[in-house]
């Protein structure tokens, strides 16, 4: 996964998502999911790394991306790793009452 790409993505830079991340494979965009979503977890002492969990960045991801809940999904299936709380469980249930999913894993 590209540096540069995954800086592109957290300024969701327009010229990024419609010129270099539609050619990227599905497995390019989950990597880049997945580091965009958990590269603030390993050290978060000055904020909360779940912060970013909103309903509106929700819907912003998921406009930027179809497979959004797919890819979502499949990070929250791994929580384990790399979840911030003691529990992932509960950190699975909080992420997603932040976003307002309705799905509860």
């Amino acid at each position: 996964m590209s540096r540069a790409n995954l800086v592109y993505l957290l300024n969701d830079d327009e010229f990024f998502f419609s010129e270099i991340y539609p050619n990227l494979s599905k497995s390019q965009k989950m990597n880049l999911w997945f580091s965009a979503l958990t590269h603030d977890f390993r050290d978060f002492p000055f904020h909360d790394p779940l912060d970013k969990f909103t309903p509106e960045n929700y819907q912003k991801w998921k406009l930027r991306e179809p497979n959004f809940d797919d890819f979502l999904d499949v990070i929250l299936e791994s929580l384990e790793v790399w979840s911030p709380l003691d529990d992932s469980i509960e950190c699975e249930k909080e992420i997603n009452q932040r976003l307002g999913r309705s799905k509860l894993s």
